[in-house]
């Protein structure tokens, strides 16, 4: 699907992210200024100046709303939209309507586990006629790269590959697919943008005398490139 999109729409090739840290590169995308070079998220502690002048903060100037949806239950919220919904209250609605959500990683949940409830947040904003910013937050192909317990793993990385990188290209197909399904309940004026928080090492790169692998610690190219997709919603 996303290939899809990116032929329909506009795709940077070499996009990267500023840090290799999902909320410092969040709060670079939505504030334009560099985050804290340090390990604690003190660009979201409350008296920081530079909030006031975010995106979300400027477009509610303009009667926009605002709303941050991740399917992570381990506190990702940042301060910077009007409203917030994490995974563990997502999967506490799931619940209530009788479903069990899926918990694939220690940071959450299947990103699925959204689906209902963007649909209804953003059915309520287009019936008020009240145009809409939401940033979706997935965390299915963060490490380990376990698959949702009944899902069969398709051979799709090379041959010889790490294991852990066949296990992750099945999680990336299954984001595509959320993708696919989130866009088909938006509005149909509706503008996606599609992009990453930061990449991920298998041991393409190596410093000192070890393997790059996961995200976090060095800026290889594999592990701060990432896709950036603008397009309209499809037909």
């Amino acid at each position: 699907f996303l290939e899809k999109l990116s032929r329909s729409g506009f795709h940077v090739d070499a996009m990267y992210a500023n840090m290799p840290n999902t909320m410092k590169s969040l709060y670079t995308a939505m504030c334009g200024v560099l985050p804290y070079p340090g390990v604690e998220w003190r660009e979201y502690e409350a008296d920081n100046k530079w909030l006031q002048g975010c995106l979300p903060a400027l477009l509610s100037q303009h009667n926009v709303d605002s709303v941050f949806f991740t399917s992570s239950g381990v506190g990702m919220q940042p301060a910077l939209f009007n409203s917030t919904f994490s995974g563990r209250e997502l999967a506490a609605q799931a619940i209530a309507r009788g479903k069990q959500p899926k918990n694939v990683n220690y940071l959450g949940y299947d990103e699925s586990i959204m689906l209902e409830p963007i649909k209804r947040w953003v059915h309520e904003r287009h019936q008020k006629k009240q145009s809409f910013f939401a940033v979706i937050q997935t965390v299915s192909t963060h490490a380990p790269y376990a698959l949702p317990e009944g899902v069969v793993e398709r051979k799709l990385a090379p041959k010889g590959s790490d294991p852990a990188y066949n296990r992750y290209m099945n999680l990336i197909r299954r984001s595509d697919k959320f993708v696919e399904q989130l866009a088909s309940t938006l509005p149909q004026d509706t503008v996606l943008i599609v992009t990453g928080d930061h990449g991920e090492g298998f041991g393409e790169s190596h410093f000192s005398t070890q393997k790059a692998l996961f995200h976090g610690m060095t800026v290889f190219d594999e592990i701060v490139r990432v896709p950036l997709i603008i397009s309209s919603v499809p037909t």
